[in-house]
């Protein structure tokens, strides 16, 4: 179950809430034509991929207007289940995407991307000696930035925090302790980021894709004792109600797109690791 006990309705809004819609028309400054657009609705960790994957599937076709939403995971789900509109859901893991299968949210889904997680430390963060070793992740006083258990980073990371406290040394309680030490649940990816940039944590869990983008050198890689888990993101069409009008061929070859060799190589030059379709 992707949500927690209290359900979606009434999990916390993402730090940044939704992003401007960033809108890539074809025909200058006018109005989309609505039977032309597709909207993509997708988690932060794609932000900076979905921007050239927006102008690689336009380029053949500058008719087509993309527009991208960004929240959450669990607040792309949720907004869809309370009507809100869309023509392609992008879900950082398999079980929110499960939910809105579920509940004929979307049509069939397909896996699109994915990657492991990394443990990363602030190089201006706790003396460098003390975060040389993933053990001290869980030291009192070291600030460590997840995500919120809802959230897939928060999931992968609480898989790989309890592996960890499998290793001897790391204590059965290893993972509590470096829960203790968390300075919140953040409800997105880019969040824990964010926390991190700001110089707001000492340790984070993150996606690797955002370590093989990240340029600005304000967070490094601890080595890790044990296998990191895998996270795959998936993409499904969104099923409308018949008062939207939108053309779901171009939901269709958004899909297409994203599956295909152009959008797997700018996945890839992203920092994500290429994916074959399900069975």
């Amino acid at each position: 179950m992707p949500v927690n006990q209290r359900g979606p309705a009434l999990l916390r809004p993402v730090i940044r809430q939704l992003l401007p819609v960033l809108l890539v028309a074809g025909c200058g400054a006018g109005t989309p034509d609505p039977s032309r657009t597709v909207t993509v609705l997708l988690p932060s960790s794609l932000l900076d991929a979905s921007r050239d994957l927006s102008d690689e599937f336009r380029a053949p076709d500058t008719t087509i207007s993309v527009q991208l939403q960004v929240m959450g995971t669990p607040e792309l789900v949720t907004a869809l289940e309370r009507g809100g509109a869309g023509s392609v859901l992008i879900t950082g893991d398999k079980a929110w995407m499960d939910y809105a299968l579920e509940r004929g949210l979307v049509g069939a889904p397909a896996p699109i991307a994915a990657s492991t997680v990394v443990l990363v430390a602030s190089t201006s963060g706790v003396a460098p000696d003390l975060m040389r070793s993933p053990v001290n992740l869980a030291s009192p006083g070291v600030r460590v930035a997840l995500a919120g258990p809802d959230v897939p980073l928060g999931r992968y990371a609480r898989e790989l925090l309890g592996r960890m406290a499998t290793v001897i040394g790391y204590g059965g309680d290893f993972a509590e302790r470096v829960e203790l030490g968390a300075v919140a649940e953040e409800s997105s990816a880019e969040a824990v980021l964010q926390r991190l940039q700001r110089g707001e944590a000492d340790a984070a869990i993150i996606f690797r894709s955002a370590l093989a983008s990240d340029s600005t050198g304000i967070y490094r890689e601890l080595p890790l004792p044990v296998e990191s888990p895998r996270a795959t993101w998936y993409a499904a069409r969104v099923i409308q109600p018949d008062s939207v009008v939108q053309d779901s061929s171009v939901a269709r070859q958004f899909l297409e797109f994203l599956r295909g060799n152009e959008g797997q190589a700018v996945l890839e030059r992203h920092g994500f690791e290429r994916v074959r379709s399900e069975k």
